[in-house]
């Protein structure tokens, strides 16, 4: 039955979006603001999506991070290469976090692009997993620089995306952090408990 009801819900979430791009052919000037919503809707369809095809109700953050990346290529016009290696599915997404941390990384990955510069392998952002001691990270890195004056943890020189970015990271077990060095931007998202439960706790569906 949940899974059933994690189908519907993607479901519906395509249907917005298929409207969303209707519209999109009357408004043409509007598309940077449609190209954000039809983003997020996307990220929580793919997260209804994975739930509902795993099962479980907890989700691993390279699943959601190369489901929301692959979603970012199909709208995003710059390319992006990504790493996720074996072995952190062994930390699971808390059910309550899947949704604000796909929203979290769309947010990262399409602000990665629009400030990113385009590389010789034609990849302005690069998005990867990686292992950390109680739990995982996801790194993103383009070339570019912050702006001046730039603070995430205060709001400083935020647009609106980061500014949703913030609103959503979970207070405990998740740290965001900035870093502009040798002509690259490098965004580190950390998770730990109890954003994050280990694999052999997840519940299943």
């Amino acid at each position: 039955l949940v899974r059933e009801v994690h189908h519907r819900i993607k479901n519906h979430l395509q249907g917005v979006t298929g409207l969303i791009e209707r519209y999109r052919h009357e408004h043409p000037g509007l598309d940077s603001a449609l190209d954000a919503i039809s983003g997020q809707l996307q990220s929580i369809g793919t997260v209804y999506g994975l739930l509902a095809r795993s099962g479980r109700s907890d989700l691993a953050l390279d699943e959601i991070a190369q489901a929301v990346t692959d979603g970012v290529r199909g709208i995003a016009p710059a390319g992006i290469s990504s790493n996720f290696p074996d072995g952190i599915s062994a930390w699971r997404i808390a059910e309550q976090y899947c949704v604000p941390i796909a929203l979290i990384v769309n947010e990262l990955v399409m602000n990665a692009i629009k400030h990113g510069v385009a590389r010789a392998d034609n990849a302005s952002a690069r998005v990867g997993c990686t292992m950390i001691p109680e739990g995982c990270m996801l790194c993103i890195v383009n070339a570019g620089t912050l702006p001046p004056g730039f603070d995430f943890h205060s709001g400083a020189g935020i647009r609106t995306g980061l500014r949703l970015v913030r609103t959503m990271l979970p207070a405990q077990g998740a740290s965001l952090t900035f870093r502009s060095r040798s002509g690259e931007v490098d965004v580190a998202l950390r998770l730990e408990p109890p954003v994050l439960v280990p694999l052999t706790l997840g519940d299943a569906v």
